[in-house]
């Protein structure tokens, strides 16, 4: 850990007592403006941001508002907001940290909750830290065992990383399901055994012929869409466990279906949340070692980099479908 860090907040936070940060000013406003860095206290530590990676779903509920009233989302989400948690910067003393803060120019974080960036590992693959966490969360709740059989529902970012984790984590095979062809195809590149082109509902009897028609060991609903839940139900094998990790904005529209208790399924529910400091340190270190091997591979997974001051436009950019997107970073070094 870092020594001396209260002294390096004070000597930046007196010289530079503002930062540019995006903010979410209400439903679809987006603004870039210089904020005023809050007064800090024993312990903090100033980071310089070097990247941080969007999570587009996330951040798009947030900024469209488009969840019930009453969820945590409506408990989280006021404005202004800031939206943002996958931060790389670098400390006065030239530490290279991850650390779970909004998108801005700098940000103030306690000591304690800063991870240390390893040398040989890129300022944007280390952004991908917060994202894996939730992704390592998935895999370990489901309790893979060497042999199973995967599947994935959803190709998105964080689709990508249960795919390669399920993989690193014993599984038999792995197959990716989702409508768009050049996410699959990404997949297929990391490791994925199989892809099947087509949404949750119409994939399967396709599914089902890929993995010998009993149904999957482990299925995880990584789609953030409230009907795909009932179809990821129907694809998993007698006994076998489906993973809920995408966090739709209206929980209430999510449905079961007759295969939860007639095939004794176990549903887990895999969120952020449930990890505590400790936790999260390790589960960085754990990713960027499997970075660092080769047998997590995130490098080719940033599909946009984008300057701060084009978040307005970037963030429009997300309302409209794009197959090929995956992860988008903000590169800071350009604001």
């Amino acid at each position: 850990m870092l020594t001396h860090g209260a002294a390096l907040v004070w000597s930046v936070q007196l010289r530079r007592p503002e930062a540019l940060a995006i903010i979410f000013t209400g439903p679809e406003r987006v603004e870039v403006r210089q904020e005023r860095l809050p007064r800090p206290r024993r312990g903090d530590v100033v980071l310089e941001a070097r990247s941080s990676l969007v999570s587009t779903g996330t951040e798009r509920t947030c900024l469209t508002r488009d969840f019930a009233p009453g969820t945590h989302w409506d408990a989280w989400v006021t404005y202004p907001f800031q939206p943002g948690y996958s931060f790389v910067g670098v400390t006065e003393a030239g530490a290279r940290m991850c650390a779970h803060a909004p998108h801005a120019q700098r940000a103030i974080v306690e000591e304690q909750r800063l991870i240390p960036v390893p040398d040989g590992i890129s300022d944007a693959d280390a952004s991908w830290f917060a994202l894996a966490s939730i992704a390592q969360i998935g895999i370990a709740a489901a309790g893979i065992a060497p042999g199973d059989s995967v599947v994935v529902l959803g190709a998105g970012v964080l689709g990508q990383l249960v795919a390669q984790l399920a993989r690193t984590a014993g599984a038999g095979s792995v197959t990716v399901v989702a409508r768009a062809r050049p996410r699959l195809d990404v997949a297929l590149a990391h490791g994925a055994s199989h892809v099947v082109a087509a949404d949750a509902a119409g994939a399967r009897e396709e599914v089902l012929a890929r993995i010998g028609g009993e149904g999957a060991a482990v299925v995880f609903d990584v789609t953030g869409s409230e009907p795909a839940f009932a179809d990821a139900l129907k694809l998993a094998r007698r006994f076998g466990t489906v993973v809920l990790l995408g966090d739709p904005g209206h929980p209430e529209e999510q449905r079961l279906a007759p295969e939860l208790l007639l095939n004794g399924l176990r549903v887990v529910g895999a969120y952020f949340e449930h990890s505590d400091l400790a936790g999260r340190r390790r589960m960085a270190e754990e990713f960027f070692a499997a970075v660092a091997d080769g047998s997590v591979v995130v490098s080719d997974l940033i599909t946009q980099r984008a300057r701060p001051q084009d978040a307005p436009a970037l963030y429009a950019s997300l309302s409209e479908e794009d197959p090929a997107r995956l992860g988008v970073l903000f590169d800071w070094s350009l604001a």
